[in-house]
């Protein structure tokens, strides 16, 4: 008996997951803590291991990001947010104090930031997730050109960012949602060859 044309699709169609679904899984330790992935617009993948170059430019920028953050706001690094549908994962994010929580996943935030070393293409997608959210700015560190793209006034209707400024090695990085931090863009990528 041959299977019906429904049958057939339903088999190559992945399955779209829903945020409830998701977290239950995470819940139910199916998806354990230690595993690196993400739910985005349904689809449950899987992050790219991190390399040098990645783990260290994530821990300088959560450094310098905490130590302006004091008293402002919290700094997550590599932590799941609930962006409606949609559960990213992002590298760090900048979060309200109103939105630091033990029992609940932050819903907004400031600021995230993507280091792409290896994950340019998936992260530059991931720019829509965050501006569907009303996220105030987002940037995303390309680690091979050595520069940061700093995206701001988020439309929330068609998921753009209506501002990208590119800050490369000669220009300062700075945030409104931060007045204090500052960091030359040569500084943060320093020992990178």
């Amino acid at each position: 008996m041959r299977p019906s044309p429904d049958s057939e699709f339903q088999r190559l169609t992945p399955k779209r997951w829903t945020p409830e679904e998701y977290d239950a899984l995470c819940r139910a330790g199916i998806l354990g803590e230690d595993t690196r992935l993400e739910l985005l617009e349904g689809v449950i993948v899987e992050m790219t291991p991190p390399g040098p170059a990645h783990t260290g430019l994530t821990g300088r920028l959560t450094t310098l990001l905490a130590a302006a953050a004091q008293g402002r706001a919290v700094v997550h690094s590599q932590s799941p947010m609930a962006l409606g549908e949609h559960r990213p994962q992002p590298d760090i994010a900048v979060v309200p104090l109103s939105e630091d929580s033990l029992t609940r996943l932050p819903t907004q935030a400031l600021l995230v930031v993507e280091v792409a070393d290896t994950s340019l293409s998936e992260d530059r997608l991931k720019a829509s997730i965050y501006a569907l959210a009303g996220i105030p700015e987002f940037w995303l560190v390309n680690v091979a050109d050595r520069a940061v793209e700093v995206h701001t006034e988020p439309d929330v209707e068609s998921g753009r960012y209506r501002t990208i400024h590119i800050r490369m090695e000669r220009d300062t990085l700075t945030t409104p949602c931060l007045p204090e931090f500052r960091v030359a863009v040569s500084d943060l990528f320093a020992g990178l060859h």
